[in-house]
């Protein structure tokens, strides 16, 4: 019969085999609750193929370059006024623009503008477009601010009212305007100073007159011997020797 003390001296070695984990030894769990950690992966942008200079573009992240103009990829962000990158030949390229207007750079040449390459500095700015209203030569395109009278019945003879406005050197007048002025009435073309001074009327113009060639006076063509008072438009007559009738002799033309 074994005792106490014997017993227990007989199981130790056992109990010592066994082991037993003590509360610091996190060891044994390890392989249970802990799984190995991961680092999360880089994110990489996913981007597509961009276009070359010279090919259509809605934005600027459409392009190589990263500018788009004028509907194109550029190669510049060519803003300044009157260039341009879709101009014929030379697409792709920012380029000065010869004419036209200029809509979308950061100061537009629009309105009554137009662009012009200056013969000095070989570059283009704004100018004043032809047939548009003009104060001096340096405002125009054309170099040449010409001064026209209204001309409202189109007989080339305008009235004192003045108008300045761009347009090529020998150009035709624009609508409504004349290279010369004296006209005296300006809703008749049949009155004006290139009326001959032989050219008699024996009605008035439009305005009621008889000084059809504008020049301050009214002169008859003829006097009648029977009214010596006689006015332009009026009938000379005569007594009729035969019958005493009246005769109408002529009516008192003027100019």
């Amino acid at each position: 019969m074994l005792t106490p003390t014997r017993l227990l001296v007989s199981i130790l070695p056992m109990l010592l085999l066994a082991g037993c984990p003590s509360n610091g030894d996190k060891s044994a769990d390890a392989s249970v609750d802990a799984e190995p950690q991961k680092e999360d992966a880089p994110t990489i942008p996913i981007t597509g193929p961009r276009n070359p200079i010279a090919t259509t573009c809605s934005t600027n992240s459409d392009c190589t370059s990263g500018f788009c103009t004028d509907g194109v990829c550029c190669d510049s962000a060519c803003n300044q006024t009157c260039f341009s990158c879709s101009t014929t030949g030379k697409v792709g390229n920012c380029a000065p623009l010869a004419s036209g207007q200029d809509l979308v750079a950061t100061t537009p040449c629009a309105g009554s503008g137009t662009c012009k390459i200056d013969v000095a500095t070989s570059l283009p700015e704004c100018r004043v477009a032809d047939l548009q209203a003009c104060q001096t030569n340096s405002d125009c395109a054309s170099n040449n601010c010409v001064t026209f009278f209204v001309d409202a019945d189109g007989d080339g003879y305008g009235t004192p009212t003045e108008a300045q406005i761009c347009t090529e050197l020998g150009a035709q007048p624009p609508p409504g305007y004349a290279v010369l002025s004296g006209d005296c009435c300006d809703i008749d073309s049949g009155a004006h100073p290139g009326v001959a001074s032989g050219v008699y009327f024996g009605f008035a113009d439009a305005c009621g007159s008889y000084d059809w060639n504008c020049d301050g006076k009214v002169e008859q063509q003829q006097q009648c011997t029977y009214n010596s008072t006689l006015a332009c438009g009026g009938e000379c007559t005569s007594t009729s020797i035969f019958g005493g009738g009246t005769i109408n002799l002529f009516t008192e033309a003027c100019h």
